[in-house]
């Protein structure tokens, strides 16, 4: 694997972790800010820097695709890290929702550039390892970032000071490996034929006409949805009621992310091997809302962990084989075609835990769990019947795995 790729996923790892130092404590912060809110708002608070990501992701993805990645990488670290900052200066919701947009626009140009990064340095034969080593970083970030950010909220009296403090660590420490990867890694010089076919290439809405990436759009958003209401509404707001810490609903939400860093390295180097991308994605969702419902089922905390965990691992490879996949589907925009997958994956996340406050609020946490985990299943269904496999696989039958890449092309 080329070097850049340890030095970028290493950055990644930390930026992840500070970006999520905020999700335990997110909802009661927003609480605190204004107590008269209702649960739905408090979604919103909780889930829009989604929003920001679901409305950049595409248009980044063209844009390092014309441009190069160092300089839309630089913009989104430079982005995330001062709202985040900000966010820890907020005195009500209109500008803490105002703050957590930015974030999630900054984190989500920042991110389609590296991912297009990796796919640009890889070939078809290890490209899904690599986008699962960097979706492993990113996951592993993911997974230890709520625990500090928990046992920071807790240092400090009163809990708002905490809270505030939380968001000050995490875009500090944001900016400041940010800048490390920057100067770290160069950009790779690719081929003139290829920066005239990318720069001449389909536009971006164009993408959305291959039928195969706008199913798998539909599928993601759907997963989204009930991973967003699972993960960032229903758990945090669940926790207190069962007696747990910051911290301990820390764990609960970590426990996904160590799942997802073991299903990455695991179904990233096993989708290359096989060539199969489609048989992981579809699997991955429908298996994840099948687990989810049964978090209504216990108040034990070691079982919820565990849960995660598995929800973790078996929906992995929607964070590096699926943008393989959809990257693949669409060689002449592969940035393009993985911003439209990531953003129809945020939107559903930002769409899930207001859904979530609201079925809360209506009914009960148990049928918000379950309708989380039904959601979920119709994307994963909806995935197996309507997604084409990636053409890497016709590839190496007519080729055979030593044909160098392209020369098949006519």
């Amino acid at each position: 694997m080329p070097s850049a790729l340890w030095v970028l996923a290493l950055a990644m790892l930390v930026i992840r972790s500070a970006e999520v130092f905020y999700v335990p404590i997110m909802p009661l912060y927003a609480r605190l800010l204004d107590t008269t809110v209702p649960l739905f708002v408090v979604g919103l608070a909780t889930s829009v820097d989604r929003l920001g990501a679901v409305v950049v992701s595409p248009v980044a993805g063209r844009w390092a695709d014309r441009v190069g990645r160092r300089r839309p990488y630089l913009i989104g670290v430079g982005l995330t890290a001062v709202a985040s900052v900000l966010g820890g200066v907020a005195v009500g919701m209109v500008d803490l929702v105002a703050y957590r947009l930015v974030s999630g626009i900054g984190y989500g140009v920042l991110t389609i550039a590296a991912m297009s990064y990796v796919s640009e340095i890889t070939s078809t034969k290890n490209r899904a390892t690599a986008m699962s080593i960097f979706s492993a970083s990113t996951l592993a970030g993911a997974a230890l970032g709520p625990f500090p950010g928990g046992y920071i909220a807790e240092s400090f009296t009163p809990a708002l000071t905490g809270y505030r403090n939380t968001f000050f660590a995490g875009g500090l420490l944001e900016l400041l490996v940010g800048a490390y990867a920057f100067l770290m890694i160069r950009e790779h010089r690719r081929a003139a034929s290829l920066s005239r076919m990318e720069s001449a290439g389909p536009s971006r809405w164009w993408v959305l006409a291959n039928r195969d990436v706008l199913a798998a759009c539909l599928g993601v958003f759907l997963f989204g949805v009930g991973f967003g209401a699972f993960l960032y509404f229903t758990v945090p707001m669940l926790g207190p009621r069962l007696g747990f810490s910051p911290s301990q609903v820390g764990w609960i939400v970590s426990g996904f992310g160590f799942g997802h860093i073991a299903g990455a390295l695991a179904f990233g180097p096993l989708s290359d091997r096989m060539g199969r991308r489609k048989l992981f994605g579809w699997t991955g969702i429908l298996l994840s809302g099948i687990t989810i419902p049964l978090v209504a089922l216990t108040t034990s905390l070691p079982v919820m962990i565990a849960i995660t965990l598995f929800v973790g691992f078996i929906s992995a490879p929607l964070c590096g084989v699926v943008p393989t996949l959809v990257a693949e589907l669409v060689p002449e925009a592969p940035g393009a075609a993985m911003g439209f997958q990531k953003s129809s994956e945020q939107l559903g996340i930002f769409a899930g835990p207001a859904l979530a406050g609201a079925s809360v609020a209506a009914l009960d946490f148990t049928f918000a769990l379950l309708g989380a985990g039904v959601v979920m299943v119709a994307g994963g269904l909806l995935f197996l019947l309507l997604v084409r496999e990636s053409p890497l696989r016709r590839e190496r039958v007519v080729c055979g795995d030593r044909t160098p890449q392209g020369a098949c092309s006519s």
